[in-house]
């Protein structure tokens, strides 16, 4: 493998941290929908999805160590 292709390789490659950063942000974009049901504003059934997809990704965070 040419020394280019490594680089490219290496670059294309997220470190703990970053994927944490990135899930964090991924929760982050989500907090309001947690918080109109925490309000009342959206139904069990409706937030269901969400909770789960939010417990997903804490998962994912905690799996990294963050």
């Amino acid at each position: 493998m040419q020394i280019s292709q490594k680089k490219k390789l290496k670059s294309n490659i997220l470190t703990n941290e970053e994927q944490i950063i990135l899930l964090k942000n991924q929760l982050a974009e989500t907090d309001y929908k947690a918080i109109k049901y925490a309000e009342g504003w959206i139904t069990e059934e409706n937030y269901n999805e969400i909770k789960l997809a939010r417990q997903a990704l804490r998962d994912q965070i905690n799996e990294l160590g963050g």
